[in-house]
């Protein structure tokens, strides 16, 4: 199990990755494309994961990147 730097490097790159694309939201959208089950974006759950990801985005932009 001797991995080489640029694996260590790369799974620590894919988990930060991860760990953004959770924060914004995306993760959930991602998912429900890859079942196609577009209904769930009608219902409560979708409603909410949309905002979610679109409060997030906005609270970065506001904070992080104000330009």
């Amino acid at each position: 199990m001797n991995e080489s730097k640029y694996d260590q490097f790369m799974d620590f790159l894919n988990a930060v990755f991860e760990e953004i694309m959770n924060f914004l939201g995306f993760i959930g959208i991602q998912e429900a494309l890859k079942t196609e089950n577009y209904g769930f974006f009608k219902s409560f759950d979708g409603v909410v994961l949309h905002f979610h990801s679109a409060s997030s985005f906005i609270v970065c932009r506001i904070f992080y990147c104000p330009f």
